[in-house]
C-alpha cells in the first residue's frame, strides 16, 4: 500500500510542489525508447536549434560566443571548459530558466568543485532518467531505495530546518540517505544495521564507499540478510572489477552503473544486458581527442551538450571524464552516441607509458589488486618515467615492493623510476570518494581544459598521512 501511495500521491505531490515536471519527463523517456536513428537526429536538430536560439538571446556570454564563431551546428562550436565557466559564470547565466534558478556546486570526484546555475527542469530530467533506468530493470517508483552518500548540510538555523524537512521527505518517499562519514568501524556497523532493518530493493552509492562497507561486513564476519535487495547502483566514481566482485558477493545482488554529473544530470545508465545506454533525449554525447572525434577504440574526453540546461547552457562541455570511442557503428548516430563504453575515470586518472602512450586506469589498478591482494595504495605519476607509490603500513604493499615494481614496469615501461611513501592512512577527500591514480601527465595529454586542471585539485594526489 505504501508503495502505491508513494507512486500515486507523495512523489507526484512533492514534484508539483517543487514545480518539477519529473513524471512528464519519465513519460517522454519511455516513448522515445524505440525511435530510429533518423528520428533521433530530427529530435536533436530540433532541440539544438531551440537551445542555440535561447542561448543567443538570453545569455550575454553565448550571444558573444555564437556571434564570434558564426556557427549554428553543435559539432562546430568550441569546447567549453571548466576554466571558461569559472571566468564567465555570471554572464553565462540566463536571467530566467524553467522555474526557480538555483546556484549549485558539484561534489567533485577530485574535490575540484564547480559552481554553476541550474533550474527545476534540469533537476526533473536528472530524476526522471534514474526512474526510467531503474524501471527498465524492474525497480519502480515507490520501491525502497537506500543511498549511502555523503550529506552536506545547508548550514545556519534555516539550513537545519531544511535538512530535517529533506530527511522527513526521503523517509516518506522511501528514499532515505545514510552518510557513512567519518568511515569509522562503528559508523559502518550502524549503516549495516540500518540496511538490515530497512530492507531496500536498491542500494545507491559511490563504489569506494560500498566497497568499504562490504570490507567491514567481511572483516566483522557478519551477514547481510536483505532478501528484498535486487540491485546495487554504483554512481559518482569509477567502479573497478575487484570492487564489483566483493560488493556483489557481500550484498548478494548485481551491481549496475550510472554515469552522469551534477552539471548535466544522468548521461548514461547500464541496462540488464550490461550496455551503457546514453540518455540521448537529454544529452548529446561525443568522445573527443584534442578537439576531434576520437577514432574507434581510442581514448578521449567525454564532451556533452545538455539539451535542457536553460538556466546556464552547457554546449559541448568537457566533463573531464575519459572513455573509449565505441567500435561498433550501431553505437553512433549522426548527432552523437547511443551507447558508451564504461568510463575509464578522470583525465588525470589515466597513466602514461615511458614512451608516451596512454594506459588504461581500469587495467592497471585491477591488475595490481589481483596480483598483490592489496587495495590500500595510490599512484602519483609526475612524469612519463617516474611514479610515486603511496601505500599503508597495514593492508598495503609492505613486503611486496619488488613485485609491484616489476608489475608497473611490465605495464608502463622498463625504464620507469619508482619512489615510495608509506603512511598510516589516506586523507579522505571532502567528496567521500577515493583516488587510486593521479597523473598530471595524462591530464595534459587528454584534457581540453589545459588551464584549471593543472593548478586545482584534479591534478593533486590523495595524501597519505604520517608518511615516512
Amino acid at each position: 500500500m505504501w508503495k502505491s501511495l508513494v507512486r500515486k500521491v507523495f512523489f507526484p505531490a512533492h514534484e508539483a510542489l517543487m514545480a518539477r515536471r519529473t513524471l512528464s519527463v519519465v513519460g517522454d523517456l519511455q516513448r522515445s525508447a524505440a525511435l530510429s536513428d533518423d528520428r533521433i537526429a530530427e529530435y536533436h536538430a530540433q532541440h539544438v536549434c531551440s537551445l542555440l536560439e535561447h542561448a543567443r538571446t538570453a545569455s550575454p556570454y553565448w550571444q558573444a560566443k555564437l556571434a564570434s564563431c558564426g556557427e549554428d551546428r553543435i559539432g562546430l562550436l568550441p569546447v567549453l571548459t571548466r576554466a571558461e565557466i569559472r571566468r564567465h559564470r555570471e554572464t553565462m547565466r540566463c536571467p530566467e530558466g524553467h522555474g526557480k534558478v538555483i546556484q549549485h556546486a558539484s561534489s567533485g570526484t577530485t574535490d575540484d568543485n564547480l559552481v554553476f546555475y541550474l533550474d527545476r527542469d534540469l533537476q526533473a530530467w536528472g530524476r526522471a532518467a534514474r526512474i526510467h533506468a531503474l524501471a527498465r530493470l524492474g525497480v519502480h517508483l515507490g520501491d525502497k531505495q537506500l543511498h549511502f552518500m555523503p550529506q552536506f548540510g545547508s548550514g545556519g538555523r534555516l539550513g537545519v530546518l531544511k535538512d530535517a524537512a529533506r530527511a522527513a521527505r526521503d523517509r516518506l518517499t522511501r528514499d532515505p540517505a545514510f552518510d557513512l562519514r567519518p568511515y569509522t568501524p562503528g559508523r559502518m556497523d550502524a549503516a549495516l544495521a540500518f540496511l538490515r532493518r530497512y530492507q531496500p530493493a536498491v542500494i545507491v552509492g559511490y563504489p569506494s564507499v560500498l566497497f568499504a562497507l562490504a570490507q567491514r561486513c567481511v572483516s566483522a564476519g557478519s551477514e547481510i540478510p536483505v532478501s528484498t535487495l535486487r540491485y546495487v547502483l554504483s554512481t559518482g566514481e569509477l567502479l573497478y572489477e575487484f570492487q564489483r566482485r566483493l560488493i556483489e558477493t557481500t550484498f548478494g545482488a548485481r551491481v549496475v552503473e550510472e554515469y552522469g554529473s551534477q552539471e548535466v544530470g544522468v548521461i548514461a545508465s547500464e541496462d540488464a544486458s550490461g550496455q551503457w545506454l546514453v540518455n540521448w533525449p537529454h544529452a548529446i554525447v561525443e568522445v573527443l581527442r584534442n578537439g576531434r572525434p576520437a577514432y574507434p577504440g581510442e581514448l578521449g574526453e567525454v564532451v556533452v551538450t545538455s539539451l535542457h540546461s536553460r538556466a546556464m547552457p552547457f554546449l559541448r562541455y568537457a566533463t573531464g571524464d575519459v572513455a573509449r570511442m565505441p567500435v561498433h557503428s550501431g553505437a553512433v548516430t549522426s548527432t552523437g552516441l547511443k551507447t558508451l563504453i564504461p568510463i575509464e575515470g578522470r583525465t588525470s586518472d589515466m597513466t602514461v607509458t615511458t614512451d608516451g602512450r596512454l594506459y588504461s586506469n581500469r587495467e592497471l589498478v585491477d591488475t595490481l589488486v589481483r596480483e598483490t591482494g592489496a587495495t590500500e595504495f595510490s599512484l602519483h605519476q609526475t612524469s612519463p618515467d617516474r611514479i610515486l607509490c603511496m601505500t599503508l603500513r597495514e593492508r598495503g604493499w609492505i613486503g611486496q615492493e619488488t613485485k609491484v615494481t616489476e608489475l608497473l614496469r611490465s605495464m608502463l615501461g622498463r625504464s620507469l623510476q619508482i619512489e615510495w611513501k608509506v603512511g598510516t592512512a589516506f586523507q579522505p577527500l571532502k567528496s567521500g570518494k577515493r583516488r587510486y591514480i593521479c597523473s598530471p601527465v595524462a591530464q595534459m595529454l587528454l584534457a581540453h581544459d589545459r588551464e584549471s586542471g593543472m593548478f586545482l585539485s584534479r591534478a593533486w594526489p590523495q595524501r597519505v598521512l604520517d608518511a615516512a
